[in-house]
């Protein structure tokens, strides 16, 4: 094992790590030269981006898609300038209609993201939506209804646990017999 302390170690750990960061982005490069047509060259997507449908995604200037996104496209997605994708990001254009009886339908909407949009890390964004100009999806959205321009999308998570019907309404039956004592 080399060690780190050791100035031809270090410089070989370095330049290792050098080597795979320039595989990497010459695989993204491949990739998206050869899957997305319909993309601007000085846009950026990670090779482990999964894309269904790559003739229905069209792709504006100086865009970077993170890693593991999945781009979905049974219908038309079309990213504006200047959008940020972060990792693990899925935009799916294609559903299925729950309202009716199995086996359930297919259904899909276009997408339209925004100039300036920025999406941040496990989000999900579904069909039917419009992305506004400079907006931010903030990590972990599920977005199912359109964003205005220059505003915030955020989740704050909460846990809620519901009560068992019995406890319930034993609690409730205690309360109102309180009431009826004062």
């Amino acid at each position: 094992m080399l060690c780190v302390d050791n100035p031809v170690g270090r410089a070989l750990i370095l330049s290792f790590f050098g080597l795979a960061s320039l595989i990497d982005r010459a695989l993204s490069l491949l990739f998206f030269l050869a899957v997305l047509k319909h993309a601007d060259r000085t846009s950026f997507c990670h090779w482990s981006t999964q894309v269904k449908c790559p003739e229905n995604i069209k792709i504006g200037r100086q865009v970077t898609i993170g890693n593991r996104c999945v781009l979905g496209a049974k219908e038309p997605i079309t990213i504006g300038d200047y959008v940020r994708i972060g990792r693990n990001v899925t935009i799916e254009t294609g559903g299925l209609l729950a309202d009716e009886t199995p086996p359930y339908r297919h259904t899909a909407k276009p997408i339209r993201i925004e100039d300036g949009a920025i999406i941040y890390a496990n989000s999900t964004v579904l069909g039917g939506v419009t992305i506004g100009k400079y907006s931010i999806v903030s990590a972990g959205c599920v977005v199912t209804k359109d964003v205005p321009p220059f505003s915030l999308v955020a989740v704050a998570r909460r846990q809620e646990i519901q009560r068992r019907p019995s406890v319930r309404r034993l609690l409730e039956g205690s309360a109102a017999a309180d009431e009826k004592r004062s």
